[in-house]
């Protein structure tokens, strides 16, 4: 019994890592146009 839901718990937290690394990407591909200006630092900083 233990087991089954400590992987239901394993598996809600892999879901969530998943949909957190989806919703990253969907905000980063958001960001890119207003980025212009942060990109060109962020070069400049290396």
């Amino acid at each position: 019994m233990r087991y089954k839901i400590s992987q239901a718990v394993l598996a809600w937290l892999s879901n969530i890592s998943i949909v957190k690394r989806l919703w990253l990407a969907v905000s980063i591909l958001a960001a890119i146009p207003k980025m212009e200006t942060f990109e060109i630092n962020y070069y400049t900083m290396f």
